[in-house]
């Protein structure tokens, strides 16, 4: 689960919280074909962010 928090109706997270969530999906991070940032903005897209 992607640690985040909601303010004012928008949620927030960090590129810590970001890096512990790919960590714990290693299929995900360790795609050769996809850059970090790739797999952030997935992760976001996942998380419903």
């Amino acid at each position: 689960m992607l640690a985040s928090v909601m303010v004012g109706g928008i949620r927030y997270t960090t590129i810590e919280a970001v890096r512990r969530f790919l960590d714990a999906k290693p299929a995900m991070a360790s795609r050769a074909d996809s850059s970090l940032d790739d797999a952030i903005e997935e992760a976001l897209r996942e998380a419903g962010l």
